[in-house]
């Protein structure tokens, strides 16, 4: 069966070995936590204001790539390549851009050149990236192949000596049973697949990729309630995230419960301390609902939160146009 994976490649955690402020510094506290918006954020005023070290440079990076801006993202690697030709995360962020964007010999190309400059524990970013690169060529067999390397790869001598900031550790080790999972998934093996997005929880149990992959195992089986409720549960463990807010859209549609979608986001804007994602999303609910100015309300506090959502402008384009008929 044909089907668009929209938001399921295993994202590379940075592992900041060597970094001993890693522990107090809140981009990495940020990002650790699956906070991508706000890591983009602490960062970005750190770059701006010029004290940006190495690590706020590479997460500020992996930030926007993790929100899908691809293109900023791609700058971001690009200059750190310039300043430092042997930084191991330039090189593989590059090489997931390309992926992204379906230029897979270019990515293969950053792939290598992340290969020439990765550190042992580093091993298993790389065969994560070599996995999904062969999954989204449809390479199947390679794809799991790659993603047994990279579970072996998750353990190697002096291990418990690299200082990762535990979240960051606990992300590391779902790596492999997110592939596998997906792999299982393209070749029907339902069963399988369920099983190892739930070992992907035993390692780090905010694996928001897990519950995204355990959604579709539902949704397959034709198990749509609970396809929504593993849905909610991976986005209650992350914040701002568009392809998985996709998902769920597609699942809601599907439930055609106007009532239900409400609850859902009303729910998830608040335990996201008012996502700009989610209010945006709210507001659509509250549109079809009739109720136009609670609707616009809700966009334009989504834009004060992250001006330039292109979510919330094509909400108000959208009230805004009975008037300028």
């Amino acid at each position: 069966m044909k089907f668009r994976l929209l938001f399921l490649v295993l994202l590379p955690v940075v592992l900041l070995a060597g970094c001993q402020e890693a522990d107090t510094n809140a981009v990495v506290n940020a990002y650790g936590n699956k906070d991508y918006l706000g890591a983009m954020r602490i960062s970005g005023k750190r770059i701006q204001g010029g004290g940006a070290n190495r690590i706020d440079r590479i997460l500020h990076a992996w930030s926007l790539f993790q929100l899908g801006y691809f293109d900023k993202a791609l700058r971001e690697f690009q200059a750190l390549a310039r300043q430092r030709p042997t930084e191991f995360h330039a090189w593989l962020g590059q090489g997931w851009v390309m992926i992204k964007k379906g230029r897979f010999d270019r990515a293969t190309h950053y792939l290598d050149e992340a290969q020439r400059w990765m550190g042992q524990w580093q091993r298993p970013m790389l065969f994560a990236a070599r996995g999904w690169l062969a999954f989204y060529k449809k390479e199947y067999d390679r794809a799991a192949a790659l993603f047994d390397l990279t579970q072996q790869s998750l353990y190697f001598e002096d291990k418990e000596y690299i200082p990762i900031p535990e979240p960051l550790m606990e992300t590391w080790e779902t790596l492999p049973w997110v592939g596998k999972g997906w792999v299982a998934i393209v070749k029907g093996q339902l069963d399988k697949a369920d099983n190892y997005f739930k070992r992907g929880l035993v390692h780090d149990a905010s694996c928001h990729l897990c519950y995204a992959g355990l959604s579709e195992v539902a949704a397959r089986n034709g198990a749509l309630n609970d396809a929504i409720d593993l849905a909610v549960k991976g986005l209650s463990v992350v914040r701002h995230d568009n392809s998985l807010t996709a998902q769920l859209n597609r699942l809601l549609w599907k439930k055609n419960d106007l009532a239900l979608s409400k609850q859902i986001y009303e729910k998830l804007v608040k335990t996201s301390r008012g996502d700009s994602l989610y209010l945006a999303n709210l507001g659509y609910l509250y549109l079809y609902r009739g109720e136009a100015d609670k609707a616009e309300q809700l966009f334009h506090e989504a834009l004060r939160k992250e001006p330039g959502l292109i979510l919330a402008k094509r909400g108000l384009a959208l009230i805004a146009r009975p008037t300028a008929q």
